[in-house]
């Protein structure tokens, strides 16, 4: 994909938006760069417990724009290890309410999570950064 995206340039969510408006790119690409981004950075970020695009909920203004859900949220076959090694490698059994349902924190939202990402242990360490490692 010859255009990248900056998030410093324009707002990343903003140049998503614009893109599909524009049908310069499509879900699946938008997905793709994140993909390719995550890849790319989550060596060293340590951010993401679980990389596995998950379908789209539902039709909203933000439909199709990618997302990813702390893994203190219960997320059906995502990771859902409430940043404590306790929980290490469990996967959700459901979504909550949150995930399923976006338009709780932004009226008909709407997107594709591709990803879990990491939650510190409580009162303890940094985002990606596990007890023991």
């Amino acid at each position: 994909m010859a255009e990248r995206f900056s998030a410093t340039k324009r707002g990343l969510l903003r140049q998503f938006i614009h893109w599909l408006d524009s049908k310069a790119r499509s879900r699946e690409e938008l997905i793709a760069l994140c993909l390719e981004r995550i890849a790319a950075r989550d060596a060293q970020l340590k951010a993401w417990v679980d990389v596995s695009p998950q379908p789209e909920l539902d039709r909203g203004p933000l439909n199709g724009i990618p997302f990813g859900a702390k893994d203190i949220f219960e997320t059906l076959n995502l990771a859902t290890e409430y940043g404590s090694p306790l929980y290490a490698g469990r996967k959700g059994s459901t979504d909550a309410g949150r995930i399923m349902e976006p338009s709780v924190c932004v009226p008909n939202a709407n997107g594709t999570m591709p990803a879990a990402t990491a939650t510190a242990e409580p009162l303890e360490l940094p985002p990606g950064v596990r007890a023991g490692s």
